[in-house]
């Protein structure tokens, strides 16, 4: 099953590390300076658990044309400028984990 997650904030970034640790094809969507960050050193978690996963992670959905998930985790102010972005995506499923 291939997931995006489209905001790689703290609520995104927790999504997709535990989906990717758990075996699924996971695709973060971050602000670009993030988004090079985890391509570099990979995705950190700590917490309840302490773990580093490897996350492709992207600035632009330019490249990605089709998911069986989209995970929504961008703030709700945000969310138009961040469905315009993957407005060309085939997806199987949507949900939301926004907090605010």
């Amino acid at each position: 099953m291939r997931v995006v997650v489209l905001g790689a904030g703290g609520v995104g970034s927790v999504v997709a590390g535990y989906l990717a640790r758990a075996g699924y094809e996971v695709v973060m969507l971050a602000r670009p300076g993030h988004a090079a960050k985890v391509q570099q050193d990979g995705l950190h978690l700590v917490g309840l658990e302490q773990f580093q996963v490897r996350v492709p992670a992207f600035a632009e959905a330019k490249d990605l044309s089709a998911a069986d998930m989209l995970i929504i985790t961008v703030k709700t102010k945000d969310m138009a400028r961040a469905l315009a972005g993957v407005a060309h995506m085939q997806v199987g499923g949507v949900a939301s984990l926004q907090n605010g």
